[in-house]
C-alpha cells in the first residue's frame, strides 16, 4: 500500500515589494490602463518578459529602459 505525502506545497507566488522597479512598473501600467501585451509590443518583448520585470524576477536592459522612456516619457521616474 502506498501512502501519499502530507507535505504542503510551498506557495510559489512572490510578493512584490512596493519600492521595487517591478511594483512601480505594475502600478504605472494599471494607472494608465496599459495591458502587458500592449507594453510588450511597444518594447518588442514578450508578455512574459513584462511579467518577470513586474515580479522582480528579471530587470530590463538599458536598451529596454531607453525604449520604455522614449515611448512613455513619464516612466523615467520608475528608475
Amino acid at each position: 500500500m502506498r501512502y501519499k505525502s502530507n507535505a504542503r506545497k510551498k506557495n510559489k507566488k512572490k510578493i512584490i515589494e512596493e519600492n521595487s522597479f517591478g511594483y512601480k512598473l505594475y502600478m504605472w501600467r494599471l494607472e494608465n490602463n496599459i495591458k502587458q501585451s500592449d507594453l510588450a509590443k511597444q518594447l518588442n518583448v514578450s508578455k512574459s518578459v513584462i511579467s518577470k520585470w513586474e515580479h522582480s524576477i528579471n530587470k530590463p536592459s538599458s536598451k529596454h529602459k531607453s525604449l520604455l522612456v522614449s515611448h512613455y516619457p513619464e516612466t523615467y521616474i520608475l528608475f
